[in-house]
């Protein structure tokens, strides 16, 4: 079954932290989906772990470059996100109902539009989700 990976899942699955085995888990139950925003994400949280001196150099190279093999293996499918995304995040936004931020918006319109469960460690995006009626499941 496929399902759209969040960002959160995603690093977990690749970095040494809490839940990386449920992370990596999770993943070998389902196709992956993510989009650009998920992959520009992924290298910014590794980015901000290096900064924080969670792992060296040497281990965020590694870690990035082990995930860019998998894309380019396949292991993810690679949904882009069209203007139609935008606007369904931008009218969930402008509701003022939600609370939604930017980017979690975004990724919900696209689990939204592709008929995708959203699988995500986020408890706030959880909630979002449910709200919206969008298939979630929290690990």
């Amino acid at each position: 079954m496929k399902a759209y990976i969040d960002t959160s899942v995603l690093t977990g699955a690749y970095c040494d932290e809490p839940g990386s085995t449920r992370s990596q888990s999770t993943l070998q139950h389902f196709e992956p989906v993510i989009s650009s925003l998920t992959r520009l994400e992924f290298s910014s949280s590794v980015a901000k772990k290096l900064r924080m001196k969670t792992f060296s150099k040497t281990e965020a190279t590694l870690i990035v470059s082990q995930f860019h093999s998998h894309l380019r293996e396949g292991i993810f499918e690679l949904t882009p996100i069209r203007e139609s995304h935008y606007a369904l995040a931008n009218e969930w936004v402008d509701s003022f109902v939600t609370g939604l931020r930017t980017l979690d918006a975004l990724h919900l319109a696209l689990a939204y539009a592709n008929q995708l469960t959203l699988i995500t460690a986020d408890t706030a995006l959880t909630k979002f989700a449910k709200k919206l009626g969008i298939a979630v499941k929290r690990i």
